[in-house]
């Protein structure tokens, strides 16, 4: 096989000499959007009974996942992929105009986010063996640390998505953004973004007004990677940007959590029609706040949040506002504004695969007698299996959606879930 190089586009491809594609193109693999690497991470952690300080507290992403692919390409699952695991989040964009010369960029695109969150699972397995003793030679794991050493802290990400690159690479043709969040600790978020997917970390502030309860503001939201206008750096072996060289990747960069810190991660589907402060109404939605009356102060209320309510819901809602504005022509939107920055007039949304995923950290309670973690979410989830926000919508069409959606980690919309609905037809079944 002979693959001339390739100057790659954001759905443009330009050949600058012709290109032989190999028979591998053409060859299905088996479809997957991570539902199959979704396992609990909860296992990699050490929830040893003699390890009772709060360090050894097992913690984890609660995390949920929805796509809606473009119209023309659903029937293929569309060109994002995105896998995530209890403690990583990863969600990349494949370029679509690989599409032009009879490549899936969604085979790549995919490949990607689970060899990713693959290899880090075998990494924290290998270190949780390493913490409890067990001997071990060298391995591969090891070039995932910058010293060498097994410590966390020392996890060099860069290393670790290079990898995951060329080992996808080797597979599939195609090249992708990609973004990339795990947890360091319970209160530090670790993230490399190559691109325009991003994310961004939305908190909770008392309000100056005392009738109110509380307002979300965005803390942080990630910058895209561009080369140029619509043309965003993006992975893909030799045909992509290498993540080592300069101005590739942002990060890693680490950021400090606060308790319910809500975290989303998207593609360029999302952020190209609403900004993050626009996710705050989906979030609103999904959380219940009361007021907790103050006996040191009588004219204090402070607020008592608790965890969202529906993070497949929250992700829904995130991705419907983006696909309805994505496709209205009148609209002022993200991308307009990047358009106008170059000097190009463009006017409306722009219809595009859509990616979010949406979660909060959780940290478990330690039982004093047994030294072993329990998450709160999941004797709630063993009491009520009511995780399912769509019982009461009278749309049996919304209906079935959510409760597919409810039950899945990563929620791909098909060609058999008909339109997609407007995202202000969710059920929120709040009580506040």
């Amino acid at each position: 096989m002979t693959l001339f190089p390739l100057l790659l586009r954001r759905n443009k491809i330009i050949i600058r000499h012709a290109i032989e594609l190999s028979s591998r193109v053409g060859v299905a693999t088996k479809r997957s959007f991570g539902l199959h690497d979704y396992n609990r991470q909860n296992s990699i952690i050490n929830n040893n009974k003699n390890r009772r300080n709060l360090s050894s507290v097992p913690f984890r992403f609660n995390h949920k996942t929805v796509i809606i692919p473009h119209d023309e390409k659903k029937f293929r699952g569309g060109e994002d992929g995105a896998s995530t695991k209890d403690h990583i989040l990863v969600v990349a964009d494949g370029v679509g105009g690989w599409a032009h010369e009879g490549v899936n960029p969604g085979l790549y695109s995919r490949k990607l986010t689970n060899v990713i969150t693959t290899k880090y699972a075998a990494l924290m397995l290998h270190e949780k063996d390493n913490n409890n003793n067990v001997n071990e030679n060298e391995n591969d794991n090891d070039k995932f640390n910058n010293n060498g050493n097994d410590d966390n802290s020392l996890f060099d990400l860069k290393a670790l998505v290079h990898e995951a690159n060329n080992e996808a690479a080797a597979v599939h043709l195609g090249s992708a953004t990609c973004t990339v969040v795990r947890l360091k600790d319970a209160h530090t978020l670790e993230t490399l973004n190559i691109g325009d997917s991003g994310y961004s970390i939305h908190r909770r502030y008392p309000e100056s007004n005392s009738n109110s309860t509380s307002e979300l503001q965005v803390v942080y939201a990630s910058v895209p990677g561009t080369k140029g206008f619509n043309f965003p750096f993006q992975l893909g072996g030799q045909y992509g940007d290498q993540v080592h060289d300069e101005g590739v990747a942002d990060g890693p960069r680490e950021h400090t959590l606060q308790d319910k810190d809500v975290i989303v991660v998207v593609s360029d589907g999302v952020i190209d029609n609403i900004d993050p402060h626009e996710y705050h109404d989906c979030i609103n939605r999904y959380t219940y706040q009361t007021k907790q009356y103050s006996k040191h102060n009588n004219n204090n209320n402070t607020s008592l949040t608790t965890p969202l309510l529906d993070y497949s819901a929250v992700a829904d809602c995130i991705a419907r506002k983006a696909y309805f504005l994505g496709k209205d022509e009148s609209y002022v939107s993200p991308f307009t504004r990047s358009a106008a920055k170059y000097g190009k007039h463009y006017v409306g949304g722009k219809h595009d695969d859509i990616t979010v995923t949406v979660a909060q950290v959780e940290i478990a309670t330690l039982d004093e007698d047994t030294g072993i973690g329990v998450f709160r979410s999941d004797v709630m989830n063993n009491d009520n299996d009511a995780n399912d926000y769509g019982d009461n919508d009278t749309d049996n069409d919304n209906a079935a959606i959510n409760a597919r959606r409810s039950k899945e980690s990563i929620f791909v919309y098909t060609n058999v879930d008909g339109p997609i609905p407007p995202y202000f037809e969710l059920s929120t079944n709040q009580v506040n």
